[in-house]
């Protein structure tokens, strides 16, 4: 079996920190919201619960993953999803079937 280069074992770990940044459960949910199009800030502060310091900080994450867009008026900040496929969400929700040997 050949070993991992050092540009391989770059891209996994980036791979997986991107994959963290979608594994948390309020920012899954945040983008569950966001699948429906684009959503005020003060909508997913209201939506989660959280505090608008709270879900700036998850919305920064997910932007500077590109997983967000962010656009600002005068008075409002907005989000949208950049996620192309929006069913894998959908997938990613389903609970896999148990298995038979357990």
């Amino acid at each position: 079996m050949k070993a991992f280069s050092n540009k391989e074992l770059a891209k996994a770990q980036l791979q997986a920190e991107f994959l963290r940044a979608l594994a948390n459960s309020t920012r899954f949910k945040i983008l569950l919201l966001l699948r429906g199009g684009e959503c005020s800030a003060s909508a997913l502060v209201e939506a989660t619960g959280l505090t608008h310091a709270g879900v700036a900080q998850h919305m920064t994450l997910m932007a500077r993953w590109g997983i967000v867009t962010k656009r600002r008026t005068r008075t409002n900040t907005f989000y949208a999803s950049t996620l192309a496929e929006p069913d894998i969400l959908d997938h990613a929700a389903t609970p896999l079937p148990k298995r038979q040997n357990q």
